[in-house]
């Protein structure tokens, strides 16, 4: 017989588990295959497609108020549009299938940065579990199925909680995208000279 314990923890990898192989097999597919434009992605298409003709970046305007922008109209700092020109001149279908790899990707780079915060190390368990976790939140899957920049950014906020070294750039490079990194980066210039010239450094090359 397992005991209560045990078997709660079973239940919950085998949860986990069930929650990569949904994600890989139908979550990921079904954004490959998207062709519509109702996504944030098409903004940095744009955005990058602009900065590459030299036209200017914030083209175009929104006619439904700031509460309910039109996903073709770009409303970040030029730092992301600046990151984002740094791809390939592809079309805009490529360009939105490696730009889902890459959120998809950042996802589990965050969750193993908060499996390795919680526990020390990350194993692939923990890893599981808490991409469990962060799945289940509501503003994550619409992140994903939009194509937003936010898991980019968690990621980015995780490994400069793990990599000290990072810290300021990261949160400099996430305050200068979205205004919650302030608070991140306000706590993290009490740590000294290390983060005040990696923030700096990341400041100074926008």
């Amino acid at each position: 017989m397992f005991s209560d314990r045990v078997l709660l923890r079973r239940s919950i990898m085998f949860v986990a588990i069930f929650h990569l192989i949904a994600q890989l097999c139908y979550g990921l597919p079904k954004m490959l295959s998207r062709t519509d434009a109702d996504r944030d992605v098409i903004a940095y298409y744009l955005a990058k497609e602009r900065l590459h003709n030299h036209a200017p970046l914030y083209a175009g305007s929104s006619e439904s108020g700031p509460h309910d922008t039109k996903k073709t109209v770009y409303i970040y700092p030029p730092v992301l549009s600046s990151f984002l020109s740094l791809l390939p001149p592809v079309s805009l279908i490529t360009f939105a299938r490696l730009w889902t790899l890459f959120l998809y990707a950042a996802f589990w780079i965050y969750s193993i940065c908060l499996a390795k915060l919680a526990n020390g190390r990350a194993t692939i368990a923990t890893t599981l579990i808490f991409g469990l976790l962060v799945g289940l939140f509501p503003g994550t899957q619409r992140a994903l199925s939009l194509g937003q920049v936010d898991p980019i950014l968690w990621s980015l906020f995780g490994l400069s909680l793990i990599f000290p070294k990072l810290r300021g750039a990261g949160t400099m490079a996430i305050t200068l995208v979205k205004l919650w990194g302030v608070w991140p980066l306000v706590t993290a210039f009490r740590e000294g000279r290390s983060v005040w010239s990696g923030a700096a450094i990341v400041l100074l090359s926008v």
